[in-house]
C-alpha cells in the first residue's frame, strides 16, 4: 500500500479497509475498557469504602456535567463536517483545528468563572475547585481532536491504537495510585488529566499533520452550514443524558449521584465497544458509498444484526446478574446502585442499536433527522424528568430509558423511508440475536432458580462460572440455528 506526503497511507478497497478497520477499532477499544475496568474496579472498591467516597464520585459527575455543558459549543459540528468532507480536507483541517482551539481556551476561561456559581446551585463548595482543574482538559483536548478525526477519517484505525491505548493506562496508573496515596476526588481529576496529556502527546507522533495559518472563510461557512445540524443534535443529546445527572444531583443528592454515575458506568461497558466501533468506523465508510442509498440499506441490516449479536446476550445476561457483579466485583458499598444498573443497561443496549442510524444519518448527509429525533426523545423525557426524581435514580432511569427507546423509534421510521427498508427485514436482521438471547437467559434463570449457583461457595467463581455457562449456551444456539451468519462473519474477519 503507497503512502501520501502527509503519511497517510493511500486507501484501497472500501470492503477492506472496513474489515481491517474494524479489527484494530475492536483491538483498541478492547485494551481501553479492559484498562478502564481496571482503573474502575480500583477507584471503586478503594473510595467506596472512604467515608467520603462515593460522593466524591457525585462531585466528579457534577464536574464533568458543569463541562459537558460548555463543550457542547468547542467545535460547532466543524470536526462531523470535516470527517463528512471528500475534497479540500486540508483546507478544512486547519479551519477545524482553530475553531476547536479558540472555542476551547474561550470555554476554559468561563467555566473558571462560573464554577463558584454552579456549586452554589448543587450545594456543593468543593465542586468549584474539581471544576476548575479538571476544566485544564480543555486546553489539551483541541490539540490532536483533528488529528484523530483524520485518522478515522482516513480509515487509519492501526494508528490510533497506541494513542488511546497510552491515554488508558496513563488513567489506570495515575487514577490507582493517587487513590491508594489517599487523594480522594482527586484522585479521579488527576486520572482526567494524565490520560488527555499521554492522549495528545501519542497522537502528535502517530499522524504527522501539522496546522498552517491559511484559512478559506468561505470553506468555513460551507462546513458550518453542514455542522449546524450536528451541533443542533449535540445540544438536545446533551441534555438527554446530563439532565438525568444535574436531576438527581440537585433533586436526590451528591452520594445517590454517585450511585447513578456509578451504574451508568457500569451499564456502558457492554456496548461502549460496539458504539466506539460503529462511530469511528462506519461513518467514513458509508460517507463513501452515500450515493448508493441501496447498497446503504443492505450494510446497514447486516450491521444491525452483528451489533445485535454482540450487545443483545451481554445486556440482558448482565440484567439477570447485576447483584453477582455489583457484590463479587465492587463490593456490597455499592449495591444501592443495582436497580438503577438493571434498567440502565437496557438503555445501554437501545442505545448501541440507536449508534448504528445516527453514524448513518450523518453519513449520508442527513444530520437534521437525528436533530429531530433528538428533540423527540426529550420531549418524551422533559414534563416527567423532574417528577422522576421523587422515585429516586431508579425513577430517573426508567424515564430516560423510555425515552430512549421512543428516540430510537422515530430513528427507525425514518431509516426505512430514506432506505426504502420494510419492518419484515428490520426484524429478520433483529431475529438471530434475539432468539439466542432469550435462549440464554432461560439457562441462566433455571441455574439459579433451582440453587445450582449455590454449589460454588466463592462469589467471584460464581459469577464466573454463570458467564461461562451463558457463553457457552449463546454460542451453541447461534452456531446451531443460525451457523450462515457466523460463517459471513468469519469470513469476513478472516479477509483483507
Amino acid at each position: 500500500m503507497s503512502v501520501q506526503k502527509d503519511g497517510a497511507e493511500k486507501p484501497g478497497p472500501l470492503s477492506g479497509r472496513v474489515v481491517r478497520g474494524v479489527k484494530w477499532t475492536v483491538a483498541t477499544n478492547g485494551a481501553v475498557q479492559v484498562s478502564n475496568f481496571t482503573a474502575g474496579v480500583i477507584l471503586y472498591r478503594v473510595l467506596g469504602t472512604e467515608p467520603t467516597g462515593i460522593k466524591a464520585f457525585g462531585i466528579v459527575a457534577l464536574a464533568h456535567l458543569v463541562m459537558g455543558a460548555f463543550l457542547l459549543f468547542e467545535d460547532i459540528g466543524f470536526l462531523a463536517a470535516l470527517l463528512q468532507r471528500q475534497d479540500r480536507v486540508r483546507e478544512a483541517a486547519n479551519i477545524a483545528f482553530a475553531v476547536r482551539l479558540a472555542l476551547d481556551a474561550l470555554l476554559f476561561v468561563l467555566i473558571m468563572l462560573t464554577a463558584p456559581f454552579v456549586a452554589a446551585f448543587f450545594e456543593e463548595p468543593e465542586l468549584t475547585a474539581v471544576a476548575r482543574v479538571i476544566s485544564i482538559s480543555l486546553l489539551i483536548d483541541p490539540l490532536c481532536s483533528v488529528h484523530h478525526t483524520m485518522l478515522r477519517k482516513q480509515m487509519l484505525f492501526k494508528r490510533i491504537f497506541f494513542p488511546e491505548t497510552l491515554g488508558s493506562i496513563a488513567y489506570l496508573v495515575t487514577g490507582a495510585s493517587m487513590a491508594l496515596s489517599g487523594f480522594g476526588v482527586w484522585s479521579l481529576v488527576g486520572a482526567v488529566l494524565a490520560q488527555r496529556i499521554a492522549r495528545t502527546v501519542a497522537y502528535w507522533v502517530a499522524y504527522p499533520w501539522r496546522p498552517t495559518l491559511r484559512y478559506d472563510w468561505e470553506l468555513a461557512r460551507e462546513m458550518l452550514r453542514y455542522g449546524k445540524h450536528v451541533f443542533g443534535g449535540s445540544i438536545v443529546m446533551f441534555v438527554i443524558f446530563h439532565l438525568d445527572d444535574a436531576i438527581v444531583g440537585k433533586l436526590v443528592g451528591t452520594e445517590p449521584l454517585g450511585f447513578y454515575s456509578f451504574a451508568y458506568r457500569i451499564s456502558r461497558y457492554p456496548t461502549r465497544l460496539i458504539q466506539m466501533v460503529l462511530n469511528r468506523v462506519l461513518f467514513p465508510a458509508y460517507a463513501e458509498i452515500q450515493k448508493d442509498l441501496e447498497r446503504v440499506g443492505k450494510v446497514w441490516l447486516k450491521v444491525l444484526t452483528y451489533v445485535t449479536l454482540i450487545s443483545a446476550p451481554v445486556t440482558f445476561v448482565l440484567m439477570l446478574l447485576a447483584r453477582e457483579v455489583i457484590t463479587s466485583i465492587y463490593g456490597d458499598e455499592w449495591l444501592p446502585a443495582v436497580h438503577a444498573l438493571e434498567i440502565l443497561l437496557f438503555f445501554g443496549f437501545n442505545r448501541s442499536i440507536g449508534s448504528t442510524m445516527g453514524e448513518l444519518f450523518k453519513a449520508i448527509g442527513k444530520p437534521r433527522i437525528l436533530l429531530i429525533s433528538s428533540i423527540v426523545q426529550l420531549v418524551t423525557i422533559a414534563p416527567f424528568a423532574i417528577y422522576s426524581a421523587r422515585f429516586g435514580i431508579v425513577g430517573v432511569s426508567i424515564l430516560f430509558t423510555l425515552g430512549g427507546v421512543v428516540g430510537n423509534a422515530y430513528a427507525f421510521w425514518h431509516i426505512m423511508k430514506v432506505l426504502d427498508i420494510r419492518v419484515g427485514q428490520i426484524a429478520r436482521s433483529l431475529m438471530p440475536a434475539l432468539t439466542a438471547t432469550a435462549g440464554t437467559c432461560a439457562v441462566i434463570a433455571v441455574w439459579q432458580q433451582t440453587g445450582l449457583h449455590t454449589v460454588v461457595k466463592w462469589d467471584l467463581l460464581n459469577l464466573f462460572v454463570c458467564l461461562g455457562l451463558a457463553g457457552l449456551t449463546y454460542v451453541a444456539v447461534v452456531v446451531l440455528f443460525f451457523r450462515g451468519i457466523v460463517d459471513d462473519m468469519m469470513m469476513r474477519l478472516r479477509s483483507r
